[in-house]
């Protein structure tokens, strides 16, 4: 059995974001078959996913552009309003109409967020599959650094996770 290598970092990342899309869309269609017209999207109940770390030019944008094909309710956080309402606006030109993109923000670091978070989009959707893509990396050295990246990298996912409770979580690391 050999592992494939990629050969550059671009045939990386999209095999990888290939291999994110194909799991959730297996997930997606086992659920529910897919719908020809309006009535029977309406009875689908709204598969919804949510997709951390969705910055356009990221890797969780380009899996919540591909995922808008599959779900009825895409998700997208960014740490910063300008970043999740670019994601967005680039999102809405490629998926399809009936598909609902959502901008919220999330910053992975703060738990009071996380929770409050959490909290909106249970009770406005029901999570069918959440993407843990958001990281964080630092350059500079000593303890306030490292435990800034262990909250974003870790902690704050895990938290998420476990408040939204989604059917298929998946997690996109480094």
């Amino acid at each position: 059995l050999s592992l494939w290598r990629p050969r550059s970092l671009l045939a990386f990342l999209a095999w990888t974001i290939h291999l994110v899309v194909s799991h959730v869309r297996a997930y997606l269609a086992k659920r529910v078959a897919c719908a020809d017209d309006d009535e029977q999207r309406r009875q689908r109940h709204g598969k919804c996913v949510v997709v951390t770390g969705a910055s356009v030019g990221g890797l969780g944008f380009a899996i919540a552009s591909r995922l808008a094909f599959t779900a009825d309710v895409v998700i997208v956080t960014a740490p910063n309003e300008t970043d999740a309402l670019q994601a967005v606006a680039h999102m809405r030109k490629t998926a399809p109409k009936h598909v609902q993109v959502k901008p919220y923000l999330l910053d992975l670091a703060k738990i009071e967020g996380i929770i409050s978070f959490a909290r909106a989009v249970t009770r406005d959707y029901r999570v069918t599959s959440l993407v843990n893509n958001a990281a964080s990396f630092c350059t500079e050295a000593g303890d306030e650094a490292d435990i800034y990246v262990r909250r974003v990298n870790e902690l704050g996912p895990l938290l998420l996770t476990a408040l939204v409770r989604a059917h298929r979580v998946l997690w996109i690391t480094s």
